[in-house]
């Protein structure tokens, strides 16, 4: 049985429940990028580093998707916090192999 968001007042009506349903698939897709993403990690491997940048890239595309996703925001933003939290660390790390 799915949590009652409605504060105990009776179950969310349909539209924000499935509001609710691509938020959560949502996030599991962008959880499970970054879970990836950090496993990459450190980058001590030609392969590693494509790894890093193919995955930055998707996530960049799940990133624009859930700004702009209008509703839900209080939700999303935890989960664009880590996505600009993996885009700093990957970019400074492949812009340092670039300079050795």
């Amino acid at each position: 049985k799915g949590v009652n968001w409605s504060g105990g007042k009776g179950s969310l009506p349909e539209e924000e429940e499935e509001v609710m349903k691509e938020m959560r698939r949502k996030s599991q897709a962008v959880n499970e990028l970054l879970r990836h993403f950090w496993a990459s990690f450190p980058l001590s491997s030609e392969k590693r580093v494509a790894k890093a940048k193919k995955i930055m890239k998707v996530l960049e595309d799940h990133y624009q998707n859930l700004q702009s996703a209008g509703v839900g925001r209080p939700l999303i933003i935890p989960l664009l916090q880590a996505c600009d939290a993996a885009f700093t660390y990957g970019d400074q790390r492949i812009s340092n192999l670039k300079n050795v």
